[in-house]
């Protein structure tokens, strides 16, 4: 007995638009990986330029630069948080350095600094 008239999808239909939607993530994930590293990137950058900011801030306060990170990261008058590399899973407190003459470093990922 032969049944017309059937609704449906044949196998090489769904599996052609299988192979379609494959073929399209594949070509979309990886650009996603990348905004996200440049996303990352970018936050660190704008964190290390507020980070000088403050560092400036708290020379024009004491006329004098900061000895290093930890002498300025808890001080509530210059960060209500302390700030982190974006890149840094583990959301450390020691992300970020001040060197000598105030250039902040990000010492997670050199790829960061400015």
């Amino acid at each position: 007995m032969k049944i017309k008239d059937q609704k449906g999808f044949t196998l090489l239909e769904v599996i052609i638009v299988v192979v379609i939607i494959a073929v399209l993530a594949a070509a979309v994930i990886p650009r996603f990986s990348i905004t996200r590293d440049e996303a990352e990137e970018s936050a660190c950058k704008a964190n290390q330029h507020m980070i000088r900011t403050q560092v400036e801030l708290y020379r024009f306060d004491t006329a004098a630069l900061p000895a290093n990170w930890d002498a300025i990261k808890g001080d509530t008058d210059y960060f209500s948080e302390v700030p982190y590399c974006p890149g840094d899973a583990s959301k450390g407190a020691n992300d970020y350095s001040i060197d000598g003459n105030g250039a902040v470093t990000c010492a997670f990922d050199s790829g960061h600094n400015n």
